[in-house]
């Protein structure tokens, strides 16, 4: 069997066949030569070498366009650093600038080293890789002309495959630690830059976070004080017998009940500009003209609104609907009191005409109808026909009716006691009134037998029996028993709101406003206030609203009535106490 020949002895063969053909053993030798050539082309394939060059050829230019396209990112993030360091640096925050910039001038370093580092593996691999596949690979096949020149290709492609490929890698290597040498050296003089940096950070930090704490005590003081403010002039307005008041405000007369021109709005917008709108009033209601002339104008039944002119800013008033307030304002303060009086004017002779039965200004007849049918009700309650103390003829009543509320507040009243009558001194007047309210004497008690009465009547909306309770003296802001034995604290205001319906609004308003448990709170700390927000009824929340119930309490959960609405999406009532 023919045995392999090594590289050098072929060498020693040839030569000595060179110089003495006729006595050398090269010709007894060739049968090894030949199967040592084809050992090599069984052991080494050319075609697997060629696709392994080609498959490491791809490799290495993907990591070049990958690297390129990292360094084309680090790049637009150094330009992001330097527009936020800029930015700092016209708002005088020279110490947030300086971190940005030098930051920014930090990664643009490492930029630049890692490019360089991508152009290096582009230069020492692929190129000569680009060279084999293309010469020596190529060239390789023509060496079966002979052992000799196959062998030599072989050795050749050998060292190039071998140490010269080898000696590539470590030169991409030594890029490499140039690399690595250079950032470290980099980020170790950006280092005690860094760590001053971040004291620096933290002390802005906190002189930031007490700036805001000292702001948010300041809006926390200037709240409680409006709070204070206002319930000190509702005092006032109450003692000075200012306050609210059965009769509407009254207009100037010879102005009369019709007007159109111009007056100024304020929009609803974020900015809250006043624009100039064409505004008319007629027939009980106020038009208001929009800014484009396609649009038909706004129309508000004055029945249901009410007219606040503003005692600050004599030129401008309000105009308060069921859902919104309009904000408007004359060119002077005479200007402005002719609107007032021609509204208020309007208002009086529409509800004057409502109320005297003549013609509705109402295009639907079925609301016309549902109109007359209420204000018929209203006036054959039992007792309404007149004041229930001194007879005098009023416009609105209460909602049970005179009789019935009589019936409870006059009931134990002495045979030969006199009620006053429309004729009767305000002496007299002032004695009866002091005696049938403050000190209650004509109310005759009665034995409630159940623990839960209090209970039982919210739950059964019995306003007559409400009434009752109230008559007697009884404490309508404790916690109300409840048959379960649940210690939920809740007052009979709380569950007055929790079971409420549109026909028991009026026992909401009763106990809001005589019952003085507004700011009780649940064994969860909820208000009347938060359980509108929680159940939704924005309807008790304008009750709520009215009786200046506190906006800004907060629960056990740290929530006040507005954060528990805009959890729920509860929008309504989000609108409602945000515009208050």
């Amino acid at each position: 069997m023919p045995e392999k020949i090594s590289i050098s002895d072929f060498v020693s063969l040839a030569k000595e066949d060179l110089s003495s053909p006729g006595s050398s053993g090269f010709q007894s030798k060739m049968s090894d030569c030949r199967s040592t050539v084809a050992a090599l082309e069984e052991v080494r394939s050319l075609e697997q070498d060629q696709m392994s060059l080609q498959r490491m050829k791809k490799i290495v230019k993907a990591i070049h366009n990958s690297g390129l396209n990292h360094v084309e990112s680090k790049e637009q993030y150094t330009e992001v650093l330097e527009h936020l360091g800029n930015s700092h640096l016209t708002q005088d925050n020279n110490e947030i600038s300086t971190g940005f910039l030098n930051l920014a001038v930090f990664t643009r370093e490492i930029t630049a080293l890692f490019k360089n580092l991508v152009q290096n593996l582009n230069n020492i691999i692929s190129f000569p890789l680009e060279n084999v596949l293309k010469t020596e690979l190529r060239d390789s096949r023509l060496v079966s002309e002979t052992d000799t020149w196959y062998l030599l290709k072989i050795q050749e492609l050998k060292v190039r495959q071998g140490p010269d490929l080898l000696q590539s890698l470590i030169k991409y290597f030594q890029a490499q630690l140039n690399f690595f040498q250079d950032g470290l050296k980099a980020a170790e003089h950006l280092g005690p830059f860094v760590e001053k940096l971040a004291a620096s950070v933290h002390t802005v930090r906190h002189e930031q976070d007490e700036e805001v704490k000292q702001l948010s005590q300041l809006r926390d003081s200037l709240r409680t004080q409006l709070q204070v403010d206002g319930k000190e002039d509702f005092l006032n307005r109450k003692n000075s017998g200012h306050g609210y008041s059965i009769h509407q405000p009254q207009g100037n007369k010879k102005y009369g009940t019709e007007k159109s021109g111009f007056l100024l709005k304020k929009s609803d917008g974020i900015r809250k500009v006043w624009q100039k709108r064409k505004c008319g009033v007629k027939y009980g209601c106020l038009t208001i003209s929009h800014s484009t002339i396609n649009r038909p104008p706004a129309k508000l039944n004055l029945l249901t609104c009410q007219v606040r002119p503003n005692p600050e800013e004599k030129r401008t008033f309000d105009l308060v609907t069921h859902n919104r307030t309009y904000h408007f304002q004359a060119e002077d303060e005479q200007e402005c009191m002719i609107w007032v009086s021609v509204l208020q004017n309007s208002k009086e002779e529409a509800l004057n005409t409502a109320l005297g039965g003549d013609q509705l200004q109402f295009q639907d007849s079925g609301l016309q109808e549902l109109v007359r049918a209420v204000i018929s009700g209203l006036r054959n309650l039992p007792g309404n026909e007149a004041c229930c103390d001194c007879g005098a003829p009023v416009l609105f009543i209460i909602s049970i009716g005179n009789a019935k509320f009589n019936d409870i507040m006059e009931i134990n009243m002495p045979s030969d006691a006199v009620k006053p009558l429309p004729k009767s001194d305000m002496t007299a007047r002032k004695e009866y009134i002091v005696a049938k309210y403050a000190e209650r004497r004509y109310v005759l008690p009665k034995e409630h037998s159940e623990v839960h009465h209090v209970y039982d009547t919210v739950r059964s909306k019995d306003l007559m029996s409400l009434l009752q309770l109230y008559a007697e003296g009884e404490d309508l802001s404790k916690p109300v028993a409840t048959p379960e034995g649940q210690d939920l604290k809740e007052t009979g205001l709380h569950l007055a709101v929790r079971m409420s319906e549109k026909t028991s609004l009026a026992l909401v308003d009763f106990l809001a406003q005589n019952c003085g448990c507004l700011e009780k709170k649940t064994a969860e700390g909820n208000t009347a206030l938060h359980y509108c927000a929680l159940y939704n009824k924005p309807e008790c929340l304008k009750l709520l609203l009215k009786a200046k119930a506190v906006l800004h309490t907060v629960n056990s959960a740290g929530e006040t009535a507005l954060d528990i609405a805009k959890r729920l999406q509860h929008m309504q009532c989000v609108e409602l106490v945000s515009i208050t």
